[in-house]
């Protein structure tokens, strides 16, 4: 395998590592995931799929950007740690408490992210499985 230094502003670093964290991957397999994308699209992705996304209204841009919101890469962090301590038997009284209060924000932040995904498929004429699929989403599993 090459080494390749890529140089990304920070927020597109937060938004890989936020990404890459909600999809238990790393940031160097989504990385390479994208390459992948390109080497098999070549100009057509670099130039005509560009234009198709800036054809997006501003309400389907922001609802995909709300639909991709993930925990702050801290908070998911420290949520799996937890959960894992869970799983082990080891979460103290203290840490059960912050796993509820985390676990209350993860389930807030999906059933915004269902909401947005209605709206969006309402705004595209589509049923929701299809525009699941249609984005690469599919139901996380449980915890």
């Amino acid at each position: 395998m090459v080494t390749r230094q890529v140089e990304l502003t920070e927020e597109q670093n937060e938004t890989l590592e936020e990404i890459a964290a909600s999809k238990k991957r790393s940031v160097s397999e989504l990385i390479r995931a994208g390459v992948d994308i390109v080497i098999k699209k070549g100009d057509s992705f670099l130039f005509g799929e560009v234009k198709s996304a800036s054809r997006l209204s501003q309400k389907e841009s922001e609802l995909l950007l709300a639909i991709n919101r993930g925990l702050p890469v801290e908070v998911a962090k420290r949520y799996r740690i937890l959960v894992d301590r869970r799983r082990s038997g080891t979460l103290s009284p203290e840490e059960h408490q912050e796993l509820l209060r985390l676990t209350d924000q993860a389930e807030q932040l999906q059933t915004e992210r269902i909401e947005h995904l209605a709206e969006l498929s309402r705004l595209r004429g589509k049923p929701l499985g299809a525009l699941m699929e249609e984005l690469g989403i599919r139901p996380s599993p449980n915890v």
